[in-house]
């Protein structure tokens, strides 16, 4: 047993967490979310060791690694060992292509009965977490399975990897876009690419696939999901631009509202309701985005699938959340805030979402001990435009107030210190 794989483990953890362990709450929710997924209990204790937070002179049991190698998607401690002990080598590449042709086949030539076939969808879900171990692997995985019907359907339209917009599954669209030219599947990928040049405060980017998208019409017989991001793209590029965008949210509510719901429309996370609540509230629509979370809600039972309902559930709060305290409705919010289950958001989604329950909950309860977490998360994502703009737009209180919070961020490799609350 090296001290360096232990060390490896701690970071893959945290990895698979979707934050730092830094302090007993941190802890608290780690054992939670490993008897939920694994139906084992590590205790509370023996995670603070663990993580560094109290001392201890013994080494983890090898029930503790075990369990904490299977929470990070490997059958056991000796099986991270394995994988963490190769090198990454032209050679082991080489050896790993029969791996990939294994993954890739699990797309190509897996026949799916429904869209939403539920063995199917966890076959995505455990695929996507065991692909992440081989980093070496994901740019020919995902171009390959860029080809496949089902690749193009599961892992970029349904599994959108949110998390990783500006890291490898934002790369991979670019296979996508080249595989699949139908004007729906330009409008999804390019409205992404222009959402994540907002997430990361780049303008020409946002400009970039803004006009993309703008060279496309929406027809009634396109996913609702995809005409949300299509409204989406128009927000973010007025946002950037300083324009209004009264009349993008009253095009879009002029469709929502001709719109039949139907359980294919609610087969994805992301459905038209999150994608534009979501966009409403970023770029200041407070009002109308609860709307549309009112709607949410009263489709969930209706139509969506199970594998599905509790990380929206999540989301819905989250979202309920922000709007009350940035309607200066703090005792809501601060009620809501209680009922969040960070563990249980999508994992497609699970640091950005952090990101936001962290900054609001740093601000209901005033308090700066979240300050290292939101940098680490801000450094992962690269979504410095969320930190600016809850220090811009969504802080309130006096200047004293605002500067009790002092996060440094990296971007583009040098050091910002950004002053929020």
């Amino acid at each position: 047993m090296e001290t360096q794989h232990i060390h490896l483990l701690n970071q893959e953890v945290e990895k698979k967490l979707g934050r730092k362990i830094l302090s007993s709450s941190d802890c608290y929710d780690l054992s939670a979310e490993i008897e939920l997924k694994l139906k084992v209990r590590v205790s509370f204790n023996t995670l603070r060791r663990f993580f560094g937070l109290i001392k201890s002179d013994h080494k983890p049991s090898i029930f503790t690694l075990n369990a904490l190698s299977c929470f990070c998607g490997y059958s056991s401690f000796d099986d991270f060992e394995n994988a963490k002990n190769e090198p990454h080598s032209n050679t082991e590449v080489i050896e790993g292509s029969g791996l990939l042709n294994y993954l890739v086949l699990l797309f190509k030539n897996t026949e799916v009965s429904s869209i939403h076939d539920a063995t199917y969808f966890s076959l995505v879900q455990h695929t996507i977490d065991y692909i992440s171990h081989y980093p070496y692997l994901i740019e020919r995985f995902q171009k390959e399975i860029a080809s496949t019907k089902n690749g193009q359907n599961y892992y970029y339209e349904i599994f959108v990897h949110f998390d990783k917009l500006n890291s490898f599954y934002g790369d991979g669209l670019q296979f996508y876009l080249q595989k699949k030219k139908d004007v729906e599947a330009q409008i999804f990928a390019n409205s992404l690419l222009c959402f994540t040049g907002w997430l990361t405060e780049s303008k020409d980017e946002v400009q970039k696939y803004h006009s993309i998208i703008m060279d496309y019409t929406i027809c009634r017989s396109m996913k609702p999901s995809v005409c949300a991001r299509y409204y989406a793209a128009q927000l973010f590029y007025g946002n950037a631009m300083g324009v209004s965008n009264d009349e993008v949210v009253a095009e879009g509510m002029q469709y929502y509202t001709s719109l039949i719901p139907q359980k294919d429309h609610y087969n994805s996370f992301y459905c038209f309701e999150i994608i534009w609540t979501e966009a409403l509230i970023l770029t200041g629509y407070y009002e109308e985005a609860l709307f549309y979370l009112d709607e949410l809600s009263i489709n969930l039972n209706k139509f969506f699938p199970s594998s599905i309902d509790l990380p929206l559930m999540e989301a819905i709060l989250l979202f309920k959340a922000i709007i009350y305290y940035l309607e200066g409705k703090k005792q809501r919010a601060l009620e809501l805030l209680g009922y969040i289950l960070p563990q249980k958001f999508c994992f497609l989604s699970r640091q950005y979402q952090t990101l936001l329950y962290l900054l609001l909950k740093g601000t209901l309860r005033n308090t700066n001990s979240e300050n290292e977490q939101v940098s680490h998360l801000v450094r992962e994502t690269g979504f410095t435009k969320l930190l600016l703009l809850w220090q811009n737009e969504y802080v309130k209180g006096d200047i004293q107030d605002r500067e009790k919070f002092i996060y440094t961020v990296s971007k583009n490799g040098q050091k910002n210190t950004v002053s929020s609350i």
